[in-house]
């Protein structure tokens, strides 16, 4: 293989390590309390969708998973390499199964970069924008212009506006981050 005009360097594939967090509070607390950091999408794992219970607020919130990896294609040679989605297990939910159900997720082969809608002491509506990243020159880089607004069409209009964006080339997680990779 051939990442860096070295031949047979042993490149590095497999899930990505995630650097240099950046936390960022959720706003609203109830009905989730201390749950919300705790739990969610296992470390390493991006966010790819969110899905749970609403009426006037969202009584439910928990998250679908992702482990982003790189790819090798060992088929061609030199080897070629992507960054890729691969399905990881769902977060269990937090607060109380009472309402409608509702269930989005980014569109195909994208992550969460943003959440965003209106709160209170109780989240009143969610919404989230995604993004699809790519491998360049192995640095993994958010693709200009992908970026997709998904609006929840759940909860109420109560509370106030937020919106809790990652920085350009990050993504959701349970520990914001910029996104790396090891050998």
């Amino acid at each position: 293989a051939d990442c860096d005009r070295v031949v047979d360097d042993g490149c590095p594939t497999g899930a990505v390590e995630f650097l240099n967090p950046i936390d960022s509070a959720l706003t609203g607390w109830l009905p989730f309390g201390d749950t919300w950091d705790g739990e969610g999408c296992p470390p390493g794992d991006v966010i790819v969708g969110f899905y749970g219970h609403y009426a006037e607020y969202l009584n439910e919130v928990a998250e679908h998973c992702d482990t982003p990896t790189i790819v090798a294609d060992t088929s061609t040679t030199p080897y070629t390499y992507s960054f890729e989605l691969m399905p990881s297990t769902s977060a269990l939910p937090r607060g109380g199964a009472m309402g409608t159900q509702y269930n989005e997720v980014c569109p195909a082969g994208t992550m969460v970069v943003e959440i965003s809608g209106l709160s209170g002491s109780w989240i009143d509506q969610l919404s989230f924008t995604c993004a699809a990243f790519e491998l360049i020159d192995f640095e993994i880089r958010e693709v200009p212009g992908s970026r997709t607004l998904v609006p929840l069409a759940a909860g109420g209009t109560g509370g106030a506006a937020f919106s809790l964006a990652c920085d350009i080339d990050t993504a959701a997680s349970p520990i914001r981050s910029d996104p790396s990779f090891s050998d």
